[in-house]
């Protein structure tokens, strides 16, 4: 009776033991797993806009590397119009196929373009984080990031900043409205600081989370990002000013496209300018120039600016502006990415 009463108290004790370690499991999950979850930080502007999220071009589980399709031909294909014509986002690539693909041109891009050193393996990997860092702040879907990086720096650290007839300063990784350039001595915060300027805006203009707030869709919002606006009949692929190809090119970024040969500029139709959805034209708010089909430049600046020292296509870089608003080259003809947009400011 001794022996058996003993073990009856060891298999209670078992139990009682076994039942609170179950009951500290799941406290513990309780507790933390819904933090972690969420995947997201708590710095800066975070997309609002149901719509980005059902759309694209927001996600609320940015930190998935493998949320797309892990393969894709390299091709381009023309996108125009309203929205509906453009790739469902179910057809993107995931981040790490993006990234993976694309990683070696943006290694080479700062000495193909002229633009300085090439990024080291170090400075890549900082990129790489701080857009993911970004993207779990902001929500912005780490692919659109991406994509938006390659089409305004070609991911090149040292880009030239480029510079509007107004003065407005696009510098960075995403040629931001007046944010930050690279600063080597501070490399992680810098490259950090200037995705996070063209994702969550600055104090002089939009990024993207404001743009998908606006819009409620990627290729809308990358419109709005090179334009300003999109135009008040909904074709992406006017550019009221701006650049024509920017969101077929976001498209075909977003679906696999690395180095195959553009279609657009040989397919797209000649596009009238246009006013913005809100009705004001990019004239009106103050574009540096227009790109006609013939890509001849024009200026729409109620001023005396000059374009005479505009690269052929209609962009200004590699240069300044000197004090009576002509645009002067600067000795080593620098080059720069395409700048034409005149962004919102916001309001703050």
């Amino acid at each position: 009776m001794g022996r058996g009463h003993g073990t009856c108290c060891k298999r209670i004790i078992a139990s009682v033991l076994g039942a609170a370690i179950i009951a500290t499991i799941v406290a513990v999950c309780v507790v933390y797993i819904p933090k972690n979850r969420s995947h997201t930080i708590d710095d800066g502007p975070k997309v609002t806009n149901e719509d980005a999220f059902e759309n694209g071009g927001a996600s609320k589980h940015p930190a998935k590397n493998h949320d797309g399709k892990d393969d894709a031909k390299d091709e381009y294909t023309y996108y125009q119009g309203k929205v509906d014509s453009f790739p469902n986002a179910d057809d993107w690539v995931s981040f790490d196929h993006m990234w993976k693909s694309n990683k070696a041109k943006m290694k080479t891009a700062c000495t193909d373009h002229g633009w300085g050193e090439n990024n080291s393996d170090d400075e890549m990997d900082q990129i790489k984080d701080a857009i993911q860092y970004v993207s779990k702040a902001s929500l912005v879907d780490h692919r659109l990031i991406l994509a938006v990086i390659i089409q305004e720096s070609k991911g090149c650290l040292r880009v030239t900043s480029t510079d509007s007839v107004h003065g407005v300063h696009n510098p960075g990784l995403m040629q931001s409205h007046d944010g930050s350039s690279y600063d080597e001595k501070h490399s992680s915060d810098s490259i950090r600081q200037m995705i996070k300027d063209g994702t969550q805006g600055t104090p002089k203009g939009d990024g993207l989370v404001q743009v998908l707030d606006r819009f409620g869709d990627a290729y809308s919002a990358a419109r709005a990002y090179n334009s300003g606006d999109v135009a008040k009949s909904g074709d992406l692929s006017d550019a009221i000013g701006a650049t024509p190809c920017y969101a077929s090119d976001v498209a075909n970024r977003l679906t696999g496209w690395v180095e195959a040969k553009s279609k657009c500029d040989d397919e797209k139709p000649g596009v009238a300018q246009s006013e913005g959805s809100e009705g004001q034209s990019q004239s009106d708010a103050g574009t540096s120039g227009q790109q006609s089909q013939d890509t001849s430049v024009q200026s729409t600046s109620s001023d005396s600016s000059s374009t005479s020292g505009a690269n052929p296509d209609g962009t200004f870089s590699g240069g300044h502006w000197d004090i009576n608003g002509n645009y002067v080259k600067d000795d080593d003809g620098g080059g720069g990415s395409k700048r034409r947009r005149a962004r919102r400011d916001l309001v703050v």
